[in-house]
Parts: C-alpha cells; structure tokens; sequence
C-alpha cells in the first residue's frame, strides 16, 4: 500500500499534525481515561478525491497507553449530468438518488437552475441513479452507472422528462378538444463518458410533482 504524506487527524476537537513520508503521525495528548473520537480530516488530503473506508473510531486514551489505528484511503469518483424537458427545457430542483447494490441511498443531490446535477465522493463500484420515487405521477427510468479505479468519473447522464397523458384524462381528452391535464413522465437517456452506463427497471410512486413551465 502506499502512504499518505501530509494527512492529519482530528482526536476529540483538535487536529494533529500531519504524517510523515511514512504516513505515520505520532501524537502525545492530555486525555486521561476518556472515550475520545479519532477521524481522519479530509480537508488536510491533497487528493480532494480521497476518502477513508473507515468513517473514524470510538477509543480510550490512558496514560503511557499508545492507541495504534489506521485509515485506509481509497480514490473516490464522481457522477454528474442533466435533466431536461423534452423540448431542450432544464428542469430546476428535482431531487435524485444514488443507491449502492444493496439499494441503500448512499447519495441525494438537486438539480441547479440549469437542470445540472452531480454527486461526489462515490467509492468505485454499481450504483443505480434514479429521480425521487417522491415525485408524484411519474414514471421514471434508472440508469445504472458503474464507477472503476480506471474509470472513475461519469459524465453528462441525462433524464429527459416527458409528458403523457394519464388513462382517465385520456378519455377525457378524446370527448374534448382541449389538451389539459397533462402529467410528465421521465425516461433515461445515457450520454457515457469515463462510466459504464445502463437502463434500470422504470418505477413509479410518490408524493411530489414536476411542472413544465408555461
């Protein structure tokens, strides 16, 4: 494995000095029979894209006691892209989900102003990217995106929202004129670059609802 220089710890509230060209850090303190909290500060890696496999540790520190504990880093990706309307139109401020293998939410992020998103700090591995299944009356279409040590960073995902007509309001539809009552729905369209991307299961449930503009 290779060592991290220049990486610091935070025991309780202070932060440490940093390792040496050995990754070690040597640190005296004045705990004395304490249960203590020992994380890894991110904000001191030079890699912003580094993270620890452990999230931290518990312990107690006594006196002429040496507490020996190790952090394993591991270069992390990222995964960014675009929802739009079916006409080029982004939409703003819909809310998606990254889900691990085990279909755990290990990610949420939000759409910005120009229908852009993106989530960091994933670890290589599957994941399944999909809309809130909150947002109400839609039918939404996953992608699952594959993250690797050789290819860690997917670019350019798209969802492109549509517009269909529900059952009843179909049958509305062909007694009157008028188009109204229109819902969206979403479906995935995948522009691949440094990922391995593919179409998941549509879902479909929720509370929340997506407008097109007027």
């Amino acid at each position: 494995d290779q060592a991290i220089e220049n990486a610091g710890l935070r025991i309780g509230r202070r932060t440490t000095e940093r390792s040496n060209k050995d990754g070690i850090i040597r640190e005296y303190t004045n705990y004395r029979n304490e249960i203590v909290g020992i994380t890894l500060d991110d904000s001191t890696m030079e890699n912003a894209f580094y993270r620890p496999l452990i999230k931290g540790y518990r312990t107690v520190l006594r006196p002429g006691v040496i507490a020996n504990v190790d952090f394993p880093v591991a270069e992390t990706g990222s995964i960014d892209g675009f929802v739009y309307f079916e006409d080029g139109t982004p939409v703003p401020r819909v809310k998606l989900q990254v889900l691990d293998q085990e279909g755990e939410v290990v990610a949420q992020t939000q759409t910005l102003f120009d229908g852009f998103f993106s989530v960091e700090y994933l670890f290589p591995g599957t994941y399944t990217v999909r809309i809130d299944p909150a947002l109400k009356r839609v039918s939404v279409s996953p992608q699952i995106v594959t993250i690797s040590e050789e290819e860690l960073f997917v670019f350019d995902l798209e969802f492109i929202l549509k517009e269909q007509l529900s059952k009843s309001e179909s049958q509305q539809s062909a007694a009157q004129p008028e188009r109204d009552g229109r819902i969206a729905q979403i479906s995935a369209k995948s522009a691949d670059m440094g990922g391995e991307t593919e179409k998941a299961a549509p879902q479909s449930d929720g509370t929340d609802s997506v407008q097109h503009p007027a």
